[in-house]
């Protein structure tokens, strides 16, 4: 069963409920809409990269962009603290400074590049032709590295390693990368080559590491430190 619940210019509640039609008494539904009205409304990013009303204004997140913006960058937060949105708000100042800049952001599995394509989508202000997503599947990856209406690329770190040797990848193009799950950046693994060759070749190279575990031992966090710039 549905129920009204209405306040007029005076306001004072009423409601179509029984308990409220017979007793003229505050009923829980009149208590549960006073209750949603008087919390507190979500404050949300406000920027020329960002579309509307989809990511939420957190203070924590505002203090890890601005430091990303200033120097190579490890963030360490737990899983669903958003390490993604914070790596999208960085990317979208970036593209807001620097129109025809360009942003890579790797995720060591296909479905991680894919969903973080999807999500820069919803987030930013790009269309679909500016945003591409490049892993061992892409046929003819050397045309979505070629495209110049292609802003941000999501790519598994192997197949951009691999496209970079085959002289398909300039790095030098890109002011920001996005190493997702950086703890896996030690010894030879392809993040470590990248972030290597990124800044070697730029020259004012970017680079924001995000991970939710770098390693409980200090030598161990040292090294992703070291690997990621």
């Amino acid at each position: 069963m549905e129920y009204t619940v209405s306040v007029d210019d005076g306001g004072v509640w009423s409601c179509t409920c029984p308990h409220y039609t017979y007793r003229h008494t505050i009923c829980k539904h009149i208590v549960m809409v006073q209750t949603e009205l008087s919390a507190p409304k979500p404050k949300y990013v406000v920027h020329p990269m960002v579309r509307d009303s989809v990511i939420e204004d957190r203070d924590y997140q505002r203090r890890f962009v601005e430091k990303a913006l200033e120097a190579n960058t490890l963030a360490v937060l737990p899983t669903a603290l958003g390490k993604t949105v914070i790596a999208e708000l960085v990317a979208a100042e970036l593209l807001h400074r620097h129109p025809g800049c360009r942003i890579l952001f790797m995720a060591p599995t296909k479905p991680l590049a894919l969903q973080h394509r999807e999500s820069v989508l919803k987030h930013l202000r790009l269309g679909e032709d500016e945003v591409a997503a490049v892993t061992g599947e892409t046929a003819i990856r050397s045309g979505v590295w070629n495209n110049s209406r292609v802003r941000f690329v999501t790519a598994t770190p192997q197949t951009v390693w691999n496209d970079l040797k085959k002289g398909f990848v300039r790095l030098e193009e890109f002011a920001l990368l996005i190493f997702d799950e950086c703890h896996r950046s030690r010894s030879r693994y392809a993040y470590t080559r990248l972030a290597e060759e990124y800044i070697r070749r730029c020259p004012y190279p970017l680079i924001l590491a995000l991970t939710a575990s770098p390693g409980s031992e200090e030598d161990k966090v040292v090294e992703v430190l070291g690997t990621c710039g």
